[in-house]
């Protein structure tokens, strides 16, 4: 036997009511879109024209009371200080005045005319004047000069220098008053120069045909050759 569907009638019922009420629906809003067109809305309104801001005008108010003085400065009340009481002065015995006692005069004799007097001292006589060799009429002539010793510790080192050295040459051609004024290097040639100098002799220099004393300075050197 075939199945055949049994479509209830409530059902049925059911189905045409919801089309209908569809219908109806979309027949309302089709009413009312076409409707829209006849309806009108009001005009916008107009926008104003741009208008500039006119000048701008600060007024100044004055204060209607007038502002109050600065009070006066109040300086602080020192208190007055009240002199220090002082201790009444101690009365000073008085003193006894002591009569003043003069010295006796006291009596000088003057010596007598006649006395002996000390006699006084005679001066001291003068150096003889020092000439430069510059200053004289003739100069000095060497008679006697021997050349200094080349110290052996200075030799052993091979150690080079110079001496300068001032004499005086008195009116008899003898060398006095050495001096050494600078040497390099110090002290190891001095010795040998200060004993070598002082054994020279010369015909004395002349000024005005008298011989006179003479200042000398000369620098005396020591090297070393190569066959020594």
């Amino acid at each position: 036997m075939k199945a055949t569907p049994v479509i209830h009638a409530g059902n049925f019922q059911k189905g045409r009511d919801w089309a209908a009420a569809a219908g109806l629906a979309l027949l309302i809003n089709l009413l009312l879109f076409a409707a829209l067109p006849a309806v009108k809305l009001p005009p916008a309104p107009a926008a104003e024209p741009y208008r500039q801001p006119g000048p701008v005008t600060v007024t100044r108010l004055r204060p209607s009371r007038p502002l109050p003085a600065p009070a006066p400065l109040v300086k602080p009340s020192v208190p007055e200080k009240k002199p220090e009481a002082t201790a009444p002065a101690r009365s000073v015995p008085a003193v006894k005045k002591v009569p003043a006692v003069s010295p006796e005069p006291v009596e000088t004799t003057r010596p007598d005319s006649g006395a002996e007097t000390t006699p006084e001292a005679p001066p001291v006589p003068a150096g003889p004047q020092v000439f430069d060799a510059m200053d004289l009429d003739s100069p000095l002539v060497p008679v006697f000069r021997k050349p200094p010793v080349y110290p052996a510790h200075a030799k052993r080192r091979n150690i080079q220098g110079w001496v300068t050295v001032s004499f005086l040459v008195d009116a008899k051609g003898r060398v006095t008053d050495v001096t050494v004024t600078e040497s390099d290097p110090e002290s190891i040639f001095d010795d040998s120069v200060i004993q070598c100098v002082s054994g020279w002799r010369f015909k004395p220099g002349t000024i005005a045909g008298r011989p006179v004393v003479t200042k000398v300075t000369t620098t005396i050197r020591f090297e070393l050759k190569a066959d020594e």
